[in-house]
């Protein structure tokens, strides 16, 4: 088993050193054998390799928040300035609506688009004046729901509740 062991590892030895050009002594001690490497010429019929695939860019991050709620006018009721954060969506519409809840029964009463916001850069920040209508006397609390191009929620934010006299 030693004799084959010592004739495979000759044999890589002497693959290896053909392929950088060196002479390959003979065991027999005979005279080095020069070995010339020679490098094949790409076939032009041959399509040429393909490049090593690379990484594609990380997709932007998609998303929107709404950072305040605040009453801004309570007469008639009521308007409320709302701050939004798009990122991502730079050209694209975002919807933001609203939810009115009966603060007693803690039921929605009704709901519609207040805005459609479309941000001007990949991060985007503005406030917008929410109009909401309500006439009968109670207590209520709204809920503003910001919704992506496709329709899907991405934030939502809750006032604190409030009274309305008719």
């Amino acid at each position: 088993m030693g004799k084959v062991i010592a004739a495979v590892i000759a044999g890589m030895v002497s693959i290896a050193a053909s392929v950088i050009g060196f002479a390959i002594e003979h065991s027999d001690g005979a005279d080095p054998t020069p070995v010339s490497v020679t490098t094949p010429s790409p076939d032009p019929t041959e399509p040429s390799p393909s490049p090593e695939p690379t990484e594609a860019p990380e997709p932007s991050v998609m998303g929107g928040d709404i950072f305040e709620v605040e009453l801004s006018s309570g007469d008639p009721c009521c308007t409320f300035s709302v701050g939004v954060e798009l990122e991502g969506l730079q050209g694209e519409e975002s919807v933001l609506s609203v939810v009115v809840f009966d603060a007693d029964f803690d039921e929605a009463i009704d709901g519609w688009d207040v805005a459609t916001l479309e941000a001007e850069a990949d991060v985007d920040r503005a406030h917008t004046d929410a109009e909401v209508m309500i006439d009968v006397a109670g207590h209520y609390y709204l809920r503003f729901i910001l919704y992506d191009p496709d329709g899907v929620e991405l934030d939502h934010a809750e006032t604190d509740a409030f009274e309305v006299l008719a």
